[in-house]
């Protein structure tokens, strides 16, 4: 924004203020669920990983998936996908 170009970045309180900004940038906005993200490990999760309980009932990690392929565990998205049953129906009919 022009009008933005002329603060004193570096007095006080904006130089705090953009220190600040600069730690939230990439701090999550939100905690959501992957409808079909799915974890599978060869040992029982509770000793790999922590877990919760979340509001609708389903056990979930509470690591994301960057923290969950770092530990070596394999996470699948488990999707339905209409697009592809429609394009095989339609494929078996030739």
């Amino acid at each position: 924004m022009p009008e933005c170009r002329t603060l004193p970045v570096n007095d006080e309180p904006w130089k705090t203020i953009l220190q600040v900004a600069r730690r939230l940038d990439d701090a999550p906005r939100h905690l959501g669920i992957h409808p079909c993200g799915t974890v599978i490990s060869a040992r029982p999760l509770t000793h790999l990983v922590p877990l919760e309980r979340a509001t609708k009932g389903i056990v979930v990690t509470q690591y994301d998936m960057n923290a969950i392929e770092a530990l070596g565990l394999i996470k699948m998205d488990l999707l339905g996908q209409r697009g592809l049953t429609t394009m095989a129906l339609g494929a078996g009919q030739h």
